[in-house]
């Protein structure tokens, strides 16, 4: 019975771990595309400690539990976890299409979010907002 539990807690680990890679990985090319030259060292340097997963996600992150903030829910529209995580082209291009898409669709004049990233400003929104856990939604 021991072995059996060992193996389950092993599985339930691992699976985890390989949800937790996909996000990595992503994670990883944001930074290549658009922080590693970025010319605000503050803001490379932010985005690396601070913000990390809170680029792309709504509050605690855990194999049960994934909330994206209004720029990692246009990623998720083209990016598939565990199908998309190697391939880097596939990637590149989702970036680039929503960083040409306006932070508030509903206001034409409102920043692209290649804008905010280009003005130091995480595309998600404020941090400190990122990291609040999600509203319920209404019918929830």
């Amino acid at each position: 019975m021991r072995k059996l539990a060992l193996m389950l807690s092993f599985v339930i680990v691992a699976g985890g771990a390989q949800q937790a890679m996909a996000i990595s990985q992503f994670q990883a090319a944001f930074i290549k595309t658009y922080v590693n030259d970025h010319p605000d060292k503050e803001f490379q340097k932010y985005v690396k400690t601070k913000a990390k997963c809170h680029i792309c996600h709504q509050g605690k992150v855990t194999p049960k539990t994934v909330h994206h903030n209004a720029y990692g829910k246009h990623l998720v529209e083209l990016l598939d976890a565990k199908e998309d995580k190697k391939d880097l082209e596939k990637i590149k291009k989702a970036f680039e299409k929503v960083a040409k898409m306006h932070s508030d669709p509903k206001d034409e004049k409102s920043p692209t979010y290649g804008d905010l990233i280009k003005d130091s400003k995480l595309p998600g929104g404020d941090l400190a907002e990122s990291q609040k856990e999600p509203k319920e939604e209404a019918g929830k």
